[in-house]
């Protein structure tokens, strides 16, 4: 076992490390997801959402899972 519970960074080898948190962040790949949660609309839809009320409230009644 690694550490990765414990918190711990242990190397494999003078190069190596279980961890790749590091190159993550260093290449941007750690915040490629952030924003999942809170995903936003096309424009085009948000715009012909803005023109009928119906369809802006039978989309809105979706879980944000939907």
């Amino acid at each position: 076992m690694f550490g990765w519970s414990d918190g711990e960074r242990r190397e494999i080898d003078d190069h190596h490390t279980p961890q790749l948190v590091d190159v993550a962040t260093a290449t941007g790949a750690w915040n490629t997801m952030r924003d999942i949660d809170a995903p936003a609309a096309p424009e085009d839809l948000s715009n012909a959402l803005d023109c009928n009320p119906i369809a802006r409230h039978s989309l809105d009644a979706f879980s944000p899972s939907a």
